[in-house]
């Protein structure tokens, strides 16, 4: 008889899984701590920042990483005709690594991307003293979208320095800035 087949295996099975699925937490959650620790004092982020990075790859890449190798091999069976448990064993070795290092970036590009730009940014912003003031305000400033043209918000990107030059250029425009 199969493994399958009997409850009581069947059972040890679960136990098993919800044995391993634990130890595979306490582990991660173990990693997560002893990096803190190292990084003490190191480390410009907050300890709360730290755990709620650690959570987001926990619950957000975790899940979606599944999300995605499910959607991979139900397609991939229903579109070559192989039996799904041997879609799933050759995934297992070949799409699913990809894709687990995929999302595991994936948070990692959004935040280098938005910070990008902010960093541009702040460099005009500092920038925006001394000699360079007055090619700043002249080239870049003035040739700011106004209310009524298309990418008009970016103006509301503007450090304090950049916007007070702004007004000073348009201020009937920018009563509210």
């Amino acid at each position: 008889m199969h493994s399958w087949c009997d409850p009581v295996a069947d059972e040890a099975a679960r136990t098993d899984v919800a044995v391993l699925m634990l130890a595979m937490v306490f582990t991660c959650c173990w990693g997560v701590v002893q990096l803190a620790v190292l990084g003490q004092p190191t480390r410009s982020v907050r300890l709360g920042t730290l755990f709620l990075a650690a959570g987001l790859g926990f619950y957000g890449c975790g899940v979606l990483a599944v999300a995605l190798e499910y959607a991979v091999t139900r397609v991939w069976a229903g579109a070559t005709g192989q039996p799904l448990n041997h879609v799933v064993e050759v995934a297992s070795y070949t799409v699913d690594p990809f894709v687990e290092e995929a999302v595991k970036v994936l948070p990692l590009l959004i935040l280098a991307y938005g910070l990008r730009g902010r960093l541009q940014r702040a460099f005009l912003e500092d920038e925006y003293t001394g000699p360079q003031e007055e090619p700043i305000a002249v080239s870049f400033v003035e040739n700011l979208p106004y209310p009524n043209e298309p990418a008009a918000g970016v103006v509301e990107l503007l450090g304090p320095r950049l916007r007070a030059q702004l007004i000073r250029q348009r201020g009937a425009l920018y009563p509210k800035m």
